[in-house]
């Protein structure tokens, strides 16, 4: 992994093979001293693990097998329990051309992911939603 921070505060996040996003964008959030971001990029990825909210249950998961184009992958930094987390959702797209998505588990990188992490400067909480059992979200009191 390698990043570089320009004047503006906006960086710019490059994965190798092997490396994974999840982990990837967390590691490189806590060694710059981020407390929430807005992230977003483009790559290729290896069996991704993607899911979709089963309300009140947490998420069904797949893992895509195979090698897949991150068309998108968005979503932000924040904290939860005083602990950085990544949210994450991505469309991705196969060899058939047709594309999947939905929120990312994790996926390792296949060929590289370029991702730009924007750095924000209010430190973002997520929460137990009041609304819908076993969802979090932002707190931003």
């Amino acid at each position: 992994m390698q990043y570089y921070k320009d004047k503006s505060g906006q960086i710019l996040l490059t994965l190798i093979p092997g490396e994974k996003i999840m982990e990837s964008v967390l590691k490189a959030s806590e060694e710059l001293g981020i407390v929430s971001a807005q992230v977003n990029g483009i790559g290729a990825v290896r069996e991704p693990e993607i899911g979709v909210a089963n309300i009140g249950k947490g998420y069904n998961t797949t893992v895509l097998p195979g090698v897949w184009e991150l068309i998108n992958v968005t979503g932000n930094v924040s904290k939860l329990n005083g602990k950085l987390q990544s949210h994450l959702h991505v469309a991705l797209g196969g060899e058939d051309f047709v594309i999947r998505g939905g929120h990312l588990m994790e996926a390792e990188i296949a060929v590289t992911a370029e991702i730009f992490l924007t750095p924000l400067e209010k430190e973002i909480k997520r929460v137990d939603s009041p609304y819908v059992t076993g969802i979090k979200m932002w707190d931003l009191g």
